[in-house]
């Protein structure tokens, strides 16, 4: 039996990270994602 799955979307990424600027422009201008939420613990 073959396994066909299409990929819709990506509902949430968490990223953990020293470099928050670094970590915004990758997610944002390689990835072409967006941000929705920000969290600063």
């Amino acid at each position: 039996m073959a396994n066909n799955h299409e990929l819709l979307g990506i509902h949430h990424v968490t990223a953990m990270t020293d470099d928050a600027e670094r970590n915004y422009k990758f997610f944002t201008e390689v990835l072409g994602m967006r941000l929705v939420k920000k969290t600063v613990n």
